[in-house]
């Protein structure tokens, strides 16, 4: 174990151990106001102090746990981490609503996804035309001596059955020695950790996006997997998007052929027919 990982640990003890503290300090509340008030009002000092307990809660998760744990800031206080995933998405979300090209958002996607995971390494992949193999169409931090290895090596999507059957990401915190991603086309590239998301359009599956940790040991907590399943709905809609784009032109016509055909037919005569 690194000196960073026991940091961790200590850390994620040490906020359990408080956590569970300051809830029975609620309780000991409790019983002590109710105590000290009349009968009728026990119900209202009993709900206040849940009140109490809830909002704390709450605050803890949108700026608690950037103050404590963020990076950035200085030795006492963090500067990053307030809103986590609202921070990750609402970022994401706006990068798809850019009238950009599909290929600089997924680009910037990338370089969003990475930053809020601490990714080593982020890539955005697509089905290619025979819909059985995975390509990438934008990176972030791919080290130079892998570009080739990257750009060249197509993904078979039968190895990753379980992304596309289940449509739910998939993780491994020790890419060699798990056997699910036993995938001898990749040992040029020798992984760490590996997070993959599939990216869905009405449904189906169109692509992914992977996240490439250079040592193994990486832990996923739920919070992450839920975080990465929405970027990835965000990718969706911005496929999505491209792709009324580009029918965009071709509606278009066709809505000028309708309304010429609906022209002709309003300027012809009303014919009668007697039965």
């Amino acid at each position: 174990m690194t000196t960073k990982e026991l940091a961790v640990a200590t850390s994620t003890v040490w906020v359990l151990l408080a956590a569970i503290l300051v809830m029975f300090m609620q309780a000991g509340f409790a019983f002590l106001e109710a105590g000290l008030t009349r009968m009728k009002n026990v119900g209202h000092i009993a709900a206040k102090n849940v009140l109490v307990l809830a909002l704390a809660s709450v605050v803890y998760y949108l700026v608690g746990f950037g103050i404590a744990f963020g990076d950035g800031g200085n030795a006492l206080v963090g500067g990053s981490g307030f809103l986590p995933s609202s921070e990750t998405l609402l970022a994401v979300a706006s990068i798809v609503a850019q009238p950009l090209p599909i290929q600089e958002v997924m680009r910037r996607v990338a370089r969003e996804v990475g930053r809020a995971f601490g990714a080593d390494t982020v890539g955005m992949y697509f089905l290619d035309a025979s819909r059985r193999s995975l390509v990438p169409m934008a990176g972030y931090h791919v080290p130079k001596h892998l570009l080739s290895a990257f750009v060249d090596t197509p993904f078979p999507i039968e190895l990753l059955g379980e992304a596309f059957t289940e449509r739910a990401p998939v993780w491994t915190s020790d890419f060699v020695s798990d056997a699910r991603f036993d995938f001898p086309f990749m040992a040029a590239i020798h992984p760490g950790a590996v997070l993959f998301a599939p990216t869905l359009v009405r449904g189906e599956a169109v692509g992914g996006v992977f996240l490439v940790w250079w040592r193994p040991g990486r832990v996923f907590d739920p919070a992450e997997v839920r975080l990465i399943e929405g970027v990835a709905s965000q990718v969706g809609l911005a496929v999505e998007n491209a792709e009324l784009e580009q029918r965009a032109p071709d509606d278009r016509r066709n809505g000028r052929r309708d309304a010429e055909d609906h022209g002709h037919l309003a300027h012809e005569p009303l014919r009668v027919v007697a039965v």
